[in-house]
């Protein structure tokens, strides 16, 4: 930690002049015009109307949260470690007082009493504690804990009545009443329960948390009644948790009558009334119901979130995130919901104490204030933008005006004197980096996309954007100005540093730029001699290539004559036509550097040309001062040393800068300081607090020009001004920094005008003009290469010629080389002519491969360890791998049991388990011994044990799977070891059960394992036999040409998972890489089988005696021979029959004979062949379909094993469930017994505590008793004290009982009235002090000598004893008042406590009897375990449910009980059926009955309606012309006719019509293809009119920028009239609709009808 007072005595320090910035921070008020509010580091006092009045630095470290009273004292913690309070008074900030250790890391809110006599804080984290502090000597009140309260976030005290305090946060709401006994304060506690979010609007019946006391008496610490007993108490009691999700709240107020309005996040409004602790939902957007009008209650809803609140009298105040403001009224009868719209998000409400304005917040940087009566026209008062300031710096003269500018683009224009924003521009683009010109009125803004812009400042309250120029292809993190104001210097990470001329006369052109070897960190330059004679660059670049260390970097310097650039013709000066600085010219020089920088300034050494360069390091956090020698000396210097070392900052990172005069040195970091050096002293410093280390510290910090004022800006918005305050030595020092501004301005103050002149010729930058291109480099390459295409085409033609030439001659001497015999052929690199460049290919293509080769063997050893882990863990741990067995024909699978290799722990235990169970059993037997011999005299006795041994045998022999719980000891599970079900009832048993349970499983799976292996063993023998019989079916069919498929089945990889483990080379789909070494190696194997081979075939006696004497077989197969074909006689080939001799004709008989029999033999093994096929094919399919029906029973067998299992591990799963049924009860029974002595304790407390508060009751009443006899007395003694005036005493005594009563009422009157006609919610409240100051007032008045009576004998002296004695008396009678309500109160106190103390004892009641069930609970729970039985699925009657029976309610008896029951219920059921068929034949004859009844009177009705009908009937003169024309048949038979003809007619009509549509729909047709045809030529036209569309849409918004209120009025007008007759014609178009009903109401009227009468 750097030092602070060595530079305050030699200089002076900081002192803060004023800060800008609003973050959204609650507003408070330290009178009735001025608010307050902080930001970072800094308290800022403003007043309504938006002047600024000052601004409070914070003593301490930072400022968290602040609190105000209108008093005129204002509070605020720090975030030192613990945190501190500090009280302070205004306009004078005076630390009145400061708090301390009230918590540990952080105070969460602040909040000043309504008296301001004490103030209330909320701790966080890690206390949560709420204190009550005296303000006068910052002592504590009373604290509580706020544990169980842990999202707690905002505190405020009742204005009407300070003892009422309530906390909340998002989850919870607590009301906190603090009582008073002499000097003792009491906090109890209740937490209101919060509605769920989908609740109605309406009055919520929440239950309320009951109330907890905590006392805080003088000289002990509280008392805290809550324990961890409690907490888990409620947490086990998990059944009575609520699944429903509660407001979130986010803001709260006090309104009148002590009501609670609360702000949540989903836009419900709250509203709680403290007396009754009842919750009213007044609106919930959530909802889209109904809302009820009538309810006083209850509003319409509105969507957003309810950010913030704040009450009047007029109605509730909600600030959302739309930016919108929406008040709720209050009064009976308005419904009406006031709206103002803001705009952004809102952060905070708050009212001035008048409540004549409402004050608006905004995080993002505003803050307005409306009219509190009809929240109309907001104003600003604060409006400085939102977003993190990227840089800051003096413009103009550098003391009237600085600059700043946003990562939003917004360049802002401040006055140094003021904290008012004059003026600013928007560049709309990301920027970086901001310097301001010493040379003009302007500034250069680095963007993000790698331009450079220079805005105008001639005109302050407008600045505008003159040039814009693309110099890199990243963002330009670097800008500096040389002093003199003639070159810029820019820097990115593209590694360029471009010099720019900083004179707007010479159009902003670059000079050149230079190459640095990495991403530039930091950029910095200097100057000396007069207009910049010479400027130094310092750069310093991390080299990640050069250096294996990160930490690693280098420093680039090169430096200019001004001379020598300001022209740019200099030839020599640049390596290239691209303006690239030769390095020589320039002089530009590397070292390396053991650091890395962050931020660096430099300075020429005042002794000598040597740079000072003073640099920040991040990591080591230090500021280092490095010295770089002259140009042009000590060249083969390569490395810089540090010269001296200074602590820094205390978090990595930071800014560092030098002064005009280059004789102080500023550096900020993220720790929020801002330090101040003397350069010839570093150890010297002066430290300020400046802003919020927890926001991100310091961003940046400059100098003014006379170095008289500092400017900070924070990474939070935050901007402060600092102002020197200096010693007598600081005034000489800071003297010379004024001088050398001074001469520095004489010498720029030539120049600034006329460059100023240029400045304000350039033209504005319009939208068009701003955005970029291509960079000024790319555009510089590209015009070098045009010239030297333009230079060198001649030479660049001849050059192409002379190459292909070569080339063509290169070509024509391979083509004639492949022509010559091969002795004669050269190699194909003979003809390469460019061996150095075939060298290089094939390194840069040995390397590629080696890098891929590498990375390929790393990746594949990544691979094998991965294959091994898995191995490990899969595969080695297991004692049985799993497998697959798939049947032959069918589909079907069946798997085997994996088990894992149980490990030494498990098997240790099981072995203990198993030998603790042997010595039970030993022992048991042993007693069971003892027993035998005990009773060995009584015969009798064993004749009736071993008959109940018996018993008990073949009970278990029947029953012994129905107990036992599953079907475990038919698959080899069973143990001896086990215990019986109903012994299961200490834990130990248990545990050693589970143990068990889970060998017996192991063994059922290795017993159904080995069925599983033998299986699998018999199927590959099958496949092996298989495979043999497939061998003889191949040879039988390729005998007998035959074309069948073979069933050739071959073993899987789920039979046989190591198969896995292994890779088959057919697996390898790609060719195998094969090294030069590998390739030799193979070479020579195959070179040695090869002369192997060879000596094999040389004179081998024995293989050339089996061919010339066996034909090479060892033995002859007949069956080979029968398929050869006899060779006929060569005469039978050669010559007809006929020409045969004897001899040849007996042996072509003979021949013939052969043949027959060799057909015969063949047919006979073709036979036999077939038959041995259809055996082999059969053995086949019996095999398959036999293995495959054993398949199928080790399916079968894996089902059932599969169910014991699972009964075994229900039963370890209810043994589970008991066991940790068990650790909770016995858990829950030990937080009862905590929670019983707890409260125990509270109850020996209490009572001591009641008896302490009765003994002070009592000896408060005896001077209660004391004060009101002395009162008594005083009126008894008067006459005797006025005695001498006995003819008066009676007037003197009405006199002396005369009280000042008017006075008093009529100030009551008074303040009635004036609190009526206020929008104050907390007007109507006593005025103590007024009433106090009147009654004084009208007793003084009382006392005159105007109102001494005339009597005779009464006269001033008299009178003046007369005053005094009625002040005495006056005076005890307000002793005995106030000392009467005291007594009341702690009448009231000493009932609460008792009612207390009887709470506690009756929980202490409930607590023992519910730890006294709690323990029955647990012995029921031992003595009556669960006990499995396995039953037939008949035997359970309960019904099954939806998923599993429940059988709490179920009962286990015998079956012979059911049978009897049963055959009890059939007996009943037949008489019952007997019954039922006898009353069924009676109940049928009266149905008959009824039915017939029914029947009769529905004929009657049906004639009654008939006659009702024809009495009814209509007579028209239709009817009676029907019923009187004889003639009917005849006219209906000639109006068919007619109709007929007219059917005709109307056929005949309806053909043409169709014709005729036929005909249109053709039209039609041919219409719509030209439509269609026109539609195409509309839309291409359509396209160009949304081309103009969008480009007028582009005009108009840029004039749209700024609008006219003329033309918005008349818009506006123009909407409204259209309104209004749009909602008149609307209402006329409806008074229409509702005529023409009208009109046909009556006209429907007139109609005849039936009417239909009813008869009831």
């Amino acid at each position: 930690q750097p030092c602070t007072a060595t530079l305050m005595d030699a200089v002076g320090h900081l002192e803060i002049g004023w800060a800008a910035g609003y973050g959204g921070a609650p507003i408070g008020f330290v009178s009735d015009d001025v608010l307050c509010f902080h930001f970072g580091s800094v308290a800022t006092f403003t007043r309504d109307d938006g002047s600024h009045v000052s601004a409070h630095k914070s003593v301490g470290e930072g400022m968290s949260c602040l609190a105000a009273h209108p008093s005129g004292l204002f509070a605020y913690s720090d975030h030192s470690l613990p945190p501190k309070i500090f009280v302070l008074s205004f306009p004078h900030p005076e630390v009145r007082c400061t708090c301390e250790g009230g918590a540990d890391l952080e105070y969460r809110d602040l909040s000043f009493t309504s008296d301001a006599q004490r103030l209330v804080t909320l701790a966080g984290i890690p206390d949560f504690t709420l204190t009550i502090w005296d303000c006068v000597t910052g002592t504590v009140v009373c604290k509580a804990d706020c544990q169980n309260w842990s999202g707690v976030s905002r505190v405020s005290s009742n204005p009407a009545n300070w003892h009422q305090i309530v906390v909340t946060g998002p989850d919870c709401l607590v009301i906190w009443e603090v009582e008073k006994f002499r000097e003792q304060y009491i906090l109890t506690s209740s937490e209101v329960g919060l509605p769920d979010i989908s609740s109605p609007v309406g009055i919520q019946a929440v239950k309320s948390q009951p109330k907890v006391t905590i006392r805080t008496l003088p000289g002990e610490e509280p008392y805290y009644p809550f324990s961890l007993s409690e907490v888990l108490t409620e947490f086990n009691n998990f059944s009575d948790i609520e699944t429903c999700q509660p407001v979130a709240i986010n803001d709260h107020c006090w309104g009148g009558e002590g009501i609670i309005y609360c702000s949540c996040e989903g836009g419900q409004v709250l509203k709680i009334d403290t007396e009754v602790m009842s919750v009213v939902l007044m609106a919930n957007p959530s909802l889209d119901h109904h809302v009820d009008e009538e309810d006083d209650n209850v509003v319409k809803a509105r969507h957003g979130s309810a950010n913030c609140i704040a009450v009047n009298r007029s109605g509730v105040h909600i600030g959302s995130k739309d930016g919108v403001i929406r008040c709720i009224p209050l009064a009976r009868g308005d419904s009406t919901d006031k709206v103002c719209v803001v705009g952004g998000q809102i952060d905070s409400l708050s009212f001035s104490p008048s409540y004549k304005k409402l004050f608006v917040g905004s995080s993002q940087g505003t803050l307005y204030w409306l009219p509190a009566e009809h929240l109309k026209g907001p104003l600003a008062i604060l409006g400085h933008g939102k977003g993190q300031f990227v840089g800051v710096d003096v413009v103009l003269s550098g003391n009237e005006y600085f600059v700043t500018c946003r990562e939003n683009g917004l360049v802002q224009l401040w006055q140094l004197g003021s904290s008012s924003c004059i003026g600013s521009c928007d560049i709309e683009v990301s920027c970086v980096s901001l310097s301001a010109s010493p040379s003009s009125h302007s500034c250069a803004i680095g963007t993000i996309d790698g331009c450079v812009c220079i805005v105008d400042f001639n005109s302050v309250e407008s600045p505008q954007i003159v040039y814009q120029l693309h110099l890199h292809h990243g963002s330009v993190r670097h800008l500096r100005f040389d002093k003199s104001g003639s070159f810029l210097l820019t820097g990115s990470d593209d590694g360029n540093v471009f010099v720019c001329a900083a004179l707007p006369s010479q159009q902003f052109r670059v000079i050149g730029y230079t190459t640095i070897s990495g991403p530039i960190q930091c950029l910095s330059l200097c100057t000396r001699g007069s207009l910049s004679s010479a400027v130094v660059a310092v750069v310093a670049v991390v080299d990640d290539q050069a250096s294996a260390l990160p930490s690693v970097g280098k420093v680039t310097t090169f430096q200019l004559a001004a001379a020598s650039v300001k022209s740019g013709s200099q030839s020599n000066l640049f390596a290239d036509s691209t303006c690239l600085f030769a390095d020589d010219e320039i002089q530009k020089r590397s070292f390396d550097i053991d650091f890395c920088p962050t931020s660096i300034t430099c300075a020429f050494a005042s002794d000598s040309h040597d740079v000072d360069v003073y640099t920040l390091v991040e990591k080591s956090k230090q500021l280092l001062k490095l010295k770089i020698p002259e140009f042009g000396q000590d060249k083969e210097a390569s490395v810089l040393h540090v010269e001296s070392r200074h602590p820094a900052h205390d978090l990595p990172g930071g800014y560092v800068t030098l002064s005009l005069h280059g004789k102080w040195l500023l550096s900020c970091g993220a720790d929020g300081r801002i330090t101040a050096r003397l350069t010839a002293s570093m150890d010297r410093v002066a430290v300020v607090q400046a802003h919020n280390f927890n926001d991100g510290g310091v961003k940046a910090v400059c100098f003014t020009g006379d170095s008289q004022i500092v400017v900070s800006v924070g990474t939070d918005g935050s901007l402060a001004c600092w102002n020197w305050s200096f010693s007598s030595q600081g005034r000489q020092k800071s003297g010379k920094a004024i001088e050398a501004f001074k001469t520095h301005q004489a010498v720029l103050d030539e120049i600034r005008a006329d460059e100023d002149e240029k400045l304000k010729a350039l033209p504005v930058l319009s939208v068009e003009d701003k955005s970029c291109g291509r960079t000024w480099l790319d555009e510089m390459v590209t015009k070098a290469h045009h010239a030297e295409d333009e230079k060198y085409t001649e030479m660049k033609e001849e050059i192409r010629q002379e190459i292909s030439e070569l080339r063509q001659s290169v070509m024509r001497l391979i083509s004639q080389n492949a022509d010559v015999p091969d002795i004669e052929q050269l190699e194909r690199q003979d003809f390469n002519l460019d061996t150095e460049e075939q060298q290089r290919l094939t390194a840069d293509s040995d390397q590629q491969v080696n890098k891929v080769r590498e990375e390929i063997e790393l990746g594949n050893i990544a691979k094998l360890y991965l294959k091994e882990k898995i191995k490990e863990q899969c595969w080695d741990s297991m004692e049985v791998q799993g497998k697959t067995i798939t049947g032959f024909d069918t589909r079907m699978e069946v798997r085997n049991y994996p088990i894992r290799r149980r490990g030494s722990e498990e098997m240790r235990e099981l072995e203990f388990v198993k030998l603790q169970r042997k010595i039970e059993l030993v022992e048991l037997e042993a007693q069971s011994e003892v027993c035998r011999t005990s009773t060995h005299a009584t015969p009798g006795l064993d004749e009736e044990d071993d008959e109940g041994q018996q018993e008990k045998t073949e009970g278990r022999d029947s029953d012994g799977l129905s107990q036992y719980g599953s079907r475990g000891p038919q698959f080899g599970g069973d143990s001896e070891l086990l215990y019986s079900q109903f012994e299961l009832i200490s834990s130990e048993r248990q545990m050693n059960q589970v143990v068990l349970l889970k060998d017996c499983i192991h063994r059922i799976k290795l017993n159904y394992n080995k069925e599983f292996d033998e299986l699998l063993h018999q199927k590959e023998s099958e496949v092996a036999r298989v495979h043999e019989k497939n061998v003889r079916i191949r040879k039988i069919v390729s005998n007998l040409q035959l074309t069948e498929t073979l069933f050739d089945p071959k073993p899987s990889v789920d039979e046989h998972p190591e198969w896995d483990l292994e890779v088959a080379d057919d697996e390898v789909k790609v060719e195998k890489y094969v090294s030069a070494e590998e390739r030799k190696k193979l070479e020579e194997e195959a070179r040695l089988a090869e002369e192997r081979r060879i000596a094999e075939m040389g004179d081998n006696a024995r293989e050339r005696a089996l061919d010339m004497m066996m034909g090479g077989r060892l033995e002859v197969k007949t069956e080979d021979d029968i398929f050869k074909d006899l060779p006929k006689p060569e005469f039978m080939l050669t010559r007809l029959p006929e020409s045969f001799t004897e001899d040849e004709q007996r042996q072509a008989k003979e021949y013939e004979k052969k043949q027959g029999m060799l057909l015969e033999e063949r047919e006979k093994h073709r036979m036999s062949l077939e038959a041995e096929l259809k055996k082999l094919q059969s053995s086949i399919a019996e095999a398959r379909v036999a293995f495959d029906a054993k398949l199928l029973k080790l399916h079968r067998c894996r089902i059932h094993t599969e169910t014991v299992v699972y009964e075994e591990e229900l039963k370890i799963l209810r043994l589970m469930w008991s066991l940790l049924m068990q650790e909770e009860l016995a858990i829950k029974e030990t937080v009862l017994q905590q929670r019983l002595e707890d409260e125990k304790n509270r109850k020996i407390h209490s009572a001591s505590q009641l008896l302490e508060y009765k003994k002070q009751l009592e000896n408060f009443r005896e001077t209660y008793d004391y004060l009101l006899q002395e009162d008594k007395a005083m009126d008894r003694a008067f006459k005797k004290d006025f005695s001498d005036c006995e003819p008066n005493v009676e007037i003197l005594y009405k006199i002396f009982r005369r009280r000042p009563r008017g006075q008093n009422l009529k100030v009551t009157d008074d303040a009635t009235t004036t609190g009526s006609s206020s929008l104050n919610p907390f007007a109507v409240r006593p005025l103590s002090a007024r009433g106090t100051r009147g009654f004084t007032a009208a007793l003084d008045e009382l006392d005159s000598q105007s109102h001494m009576p005339s009597a005779e004998g009464v006269d001033s002296v008299i009178w003046h004893r007369l005053v005094t004695a009625r002040r005495a008396k006056i005076q005890s009678e307000q002793q005995v008042k106030s000392a009467a309500l005291e007594l009341a109160e702690m009448n009231a106190f000493v009932q609460r406590r008792t009612l207390e103390d009887s709470e506690i004892q009756q929980s202490i009641e409930n607590t023992f009897r519910e730890l006294t069930k709690l323990r029955e609970e647990r012995t029921r729970m031992g003595h009556n375990p669960e006990v499995q039985l396995l039953l037939k699925q008949g035997q359970v009657e309960v019904d099954p449910g939806n998923f599993i029976p429940d059988f709490r309610d179920s009962v286990l008896v015998h079956r012979s009980v059911i049978e009897d029951l049963n055959a009890t219920i059939k007996t009943l059921g037949e008489a019952k059926i007997g019954a039922m068929n006898q009353s069924k034949d009676f109940r049928k004859n009266i149905a008959s009955l009824e039915w017939e009844h029914r029947k009769l009177n529905m004929e009657m009705e049906d004639l009654r309606e008939k006659a009702r009908e024809i009495q009814l009937l209509k007579v028209t003169k239709e009817l009676q012309r029907a019923l009187i024309d004889k003639e009917r048949d005849r006219n209906q038979q000639k109006e068919i006719t007619t109709l007929e003809e007219t059917l005709a007619v109307t056929m005949e009509a309806h053909k043409r019509r169709r014709e005729d549509h036929k005909r249109r729909v053709t039209k039609l047709r041919r219409v719509i293809h030209d439509k269609a045809n026109e539609n195409q030529e509309m839309d291409a036209e359509l396209e160009e009119l949304a081309v103009s569309v969008a480009e007028r849409h582009n005009v108009e918004y840029a004039q749209a920028q700024h609008p006219s209120d003329d033309k918005s009025e008349t818009r506006m007008r123009d909407i409204r009239a259209r309104r209004r007759l749009v909602d008149l014609a609307k209402a006329q178009a409806q008074e229409v609709a509702v005529l023409r009903a009208e009109v046909e109401r009556l006209r429907m009227r007139t109609f005849p009808a039936l009417v239909k009468m009813e008869r009831h």
